[in-house]
């Protein structure tokens, strides 16, 4: 589940949820890309709260369900994890994501990504 969803129903949340995501690729804390298919988005995933100085960021991601289990966002995982740390020159990055997020997790696991602890 994605937690900002249920706050961002009016446009006046909508239009401070891009300008926030604007000015981090601005200043260099996010970046975002679409993942598309058949001619369309079906979903993003993006590098948040980008540290240049530890070198650490972490990493969101969704996709329409129709195209959910295709392994569409593993392999846009590993590209972006290869971009953050070939070119970006990052040494960590981290996937927060609900437990009950089952094909969330999968993903993560499916790339490598390792359980550090859960968040009550």
């Amino acid at each position: 589940m994605l937690s900002f969803v249920d706050s961002s129903v009016d446009l006046r949340s909508q239009i401070n949820y891009f300008k926030m995501k604007i000015t981090g690729a601005a200043n260099g804390t996010y970046k975002l890309s679409f993942i598309d298919a058949d001619n369309k988005i079906i979903g993003c995933i993006d590098l948040h709260n980008i540290d240049s100085t530890t070198g650490k960021a972490e990493i969101g991601y969704w996709i329409h369900s129709s195209y959910s289990g295709q392994n569409i966002v593993s392999k846009a995982v590993k590209r972006l994890c290869t971009y953050s740390f070939e070119v970006l020159e990052l040494n960590k990055l981290s996937i927060f994501a609900d437990v009950e997020n089952i094909g969330s997790n999968k993903v993560a696991i499916k790339i490598g990504f390792k359980l550090v602890g859960i968040k009550l």
